[in-house]
This record gives structure tokens, C-alpha cells and sequence, in this order.
């Protein structure tokens, strides 16, 4: 029967991760086939989690549920994995200028009042460490996810499982036979599933969907942050400690990348990111590397998940962005649910709503 076969999972970044995870929850045959590069996306990922985001200051999409299952989730993945790559914190926001001051206390009466943190602190940072001409405020709940050994392990665990292989599964390799199901290599499987990243576009079946993705930098660095273990956004950058006197700092936007070289930067960028790096921090850095990817971004979903209109066994879950830490979780709950037990995606986010006219 179609509904003993495989899924076949192709990719295995923050989006496959977790529908891997979903998976092998329900007690479902699976099938992770990954490149295993070493430079991806969700590796570069930062892994922040907060409620408010943006220039404009905006509540997170569906912040309070979202945050609510990708803590619970990621929690028991410790536990299974026996390790620990979840770290709960506290982020700070400080304004860039008056004008985001007021836009803030114009929206924070609205809806943003219940993710500040009581009591404010006071001073809100160091000011020997950070600079903070215009104030700003610090929110919760808010983490981060330390994404290279949540892949790294949960790699390991499905290849134990023998549920992963290293491998590329290229479009013209793919076969649709007659009963049903997509095979692949010899080996028949209930769906494909491509969680490409921003390659998704490459991908025939898929390059309708409006991507808008963004290559950033994120700058790996040495600094001594007084103690400072909070997560701090300024000028224009972030600051999130990650070891011991070290910290990642990011991140560049670029939407002008090269699809031939993505994790290849425009150097002009890179400037700008220690420029505002140097403008935030008021204490001596150094610099030890700079890692670059590029954020799968879909024009008007906060993710996209569902089947191909015409070849239903090919399954789509991609434009995590930034946010994939916190959105993979139910994202993969959601097509898991889907793809097993036949229940209807939610339009916001479900593929078909988001097909070109014809």
C-alpha cells in the first residue's frame, strides 16, 4: 500500500529537520537525503527567537502559540537527544533614532505591551559596552537556537536510524509510475518533500512561487561584554554572545546576490556590518570570521508548505527566513498533519492559495 511507503525528505536544514522530527514522532517511515555541505543557510542561522522584529517594530507572526510549541518541542528534542541546544534568554531593543521611539510608543499600547520584561532593567545596558543614545526596552519571552548541533545531532540520530544518506536528489532522477508514489534511485516513496531553502526556485515543479530571498553575513567575534549575557539589537545590528568572551554579530541583508556564489558576499556590505558593529559596541573587538548564507524568503508567506497542484506527490516547505527557528516546529506539525492524515492547511500558508493566475 502507498500509505507503508517512505517519505522522502530532501534537505535536511531547519525545515527538514523538523518535519524529520514530526515524523518519527507519528511513527512514520521516512527517508533524509542531505549534501551535507558545510555552509548552508540554517548552519549559518543565527537561531533567535524574539516576539518583536523589524524596523517597523512588529509583532512576530502568531508569536505567543508559535513560541509555545517550538519551546516545547525543541525542549524534548534535548531530552531524546540528550544534549543541550536550547537556550531560553532575555533581548534587548534598542532604537536607532527618535523616530523609532515614537513608533514604538505608539504600537507598544496596541498589542507589543505584554512582551516587555517587568521590571525594565535600569540602566537598560552598560553604557561602557553598549551604546544607547535614544533608550529602548527589553522583551520576553524571547531564545536562541544553537542550530549547528541541533542539525549535527539530529543528523546523527537519523542516520542511526537509517533514515539519512548523503546525496543530491536531482529533478530528472525522479520517476512517476503508474500505481502511485515517486520513486527515486529504485527505492518507491509516498511523497517527496523539498525543503531546498532558497534553491527551492530552482527546483521546475516550484519556480512559480515568488521568492525574494536575502544573502546575509553574520560576523563571528571576540569581545568581552562585561557579563552581558543577553541577546542586544542596535544600530542596525544584533549582538548574541555564543561562548565564552565570543559573540555573533549580524547580520548584512543583500537581495542583489549571486545565485552562482551565495556564500560569497558583496565586500561593501560586510563594511557596513562592521561599521554598525563598531557604532553599537563601546569596548574593543576582533574579528575571527565571517560566515554568509542565504535566507529563503516567499513574497507574502510567513512559509510556504503544501502539495504540487499537479503532481501531488511532490510536497513543498520552504520561506522559513529568518525565522525558522521559531516557525519549523508548527510548520512541520502542520504538513505532517497534512500529508498523513489528509487535514486541510491553513490558507495563509498552504501552496495552492499562492499559485500565479492564469
Amino acid at each position: 500500500m502507498l500509505s507503508d511507503l517512505p517519505i522522502l525528505i530532501v534537505g535536511q536544514g531547519l525545515a527538514g529537520t523538523a518535519l524529520a522530527w514530526r515524523l518519527w514522532q507519528r511513527g512514520a517511515c521516512f527517508q533524509v537525503v542531505d549534501p551535507a555541505e558545510a555552509s548552508t543557510c540554517s548552519r549559518v542561522a543565527a537561531g533567535l527567537i524574539t516576539p518583536v522584529t523589524g524596523m517597523r517594530l512588529n509583532e512576530s507572526w502568531r508569536y505567543p502559540e508559535l513560541f509555545t510549541e517550538a519551546e516545547t518541542f525543541y525542549r524534548d528534542r534535548e531530552r531524546d537527544l540528550g544534549a543541550h541546544f536550547y537556550h531560553p534568554l532575555r533581548a534587548v531593543r534598542l532604537f536607532r533614532d527618535e523616530a523609532m521611539r515614537r513608533l514604538w510608543n505608539e504600537q507598544r499600547v496596541a498589542h507589543l505591551d505584554r512582551y516587555l520584561s517587568h521590571p525594565q532593567p535600569q540602566p537598560l545596558v552598560d553604557p561602557s559596552v553598549f551604546s544607547n543614545p535614544w533608550d529602548g526596552f527589553e522583551q520576553a519571552p524571547a531564545a536562541w537556537l544553537d542550530t549547528i548541533p541541533w542539525l549535527d545531532l539530529s543528523h546523527a540520530f537519523f542516520q542511526k536510524c537509517g533514515c539519512w544518506q548523503t546525496a543530491r536528489v536531482l529533478p530528472n532522477e525522479l520517476r512517476f509510475p503508474a500505481e502511485g508514489g515517486v520513486v527515486w534511485r529504485d527505492q518507491h516513496y509516498r511523497f517527496a518533500v523539498f525543503c531546498t531553502g532558497w534553491q527551492g526556485a530552482q527546483m521546475p515543479w516550484f519556480d512559480w512561487v515568488r521568492f525574494s530571498s536575502v544573502q546575509g553575513t553574520i560576523l563571528n567575534a571576540r569581545v568581552d561584554l562585561a557579563g552581558e549575557t543577553r541577546f542586544i539589537t542596535g544600530a542596525g545590528v544584533w549582538v548574541r554572545p555564543s561562548a565564552a568572551g565570543q559573540v555573533r554579530v549580524g547580520a548584512s541583508y543583500d537581495r542583489q546576490f549571486s545565485a552562482a556564489a551565495p556564500s560569497v558576499p558583496r565586500p561593501a556590505l560586510v563594511e557596513r556590518l562592521r561599521a554598525q558593529t563598531s557604532q553599537l559596541l563601546q569596548v574593543p573587538w576582533q574579528e575571527l570570521s565571517a560566515d554568509t548564507g542565504v535566507r529563503p524568503v516567499i513574497v507574502g508567506a510567513p512559509v510556504l508548505l503544501g502539495r504540487h497542484p499537479g503532481r501531488p506527490v511532490l510536497a513543498f516547505f520552504n520561506g522559513l527566513g529568518s525565522k525558522g527557528a521559531l516557525r519549523a516546529p508548527w510548520a512541520a506539525r502542520h504538513l505532517t498533519d497534512h500529508l498523513l492524515d489528509g487535514i486541510a492547511l491553513e490558507e495563509e500558508v498552504d501552496l495552492h492559495h499562492h499559485r500565479p493566475s492564469d
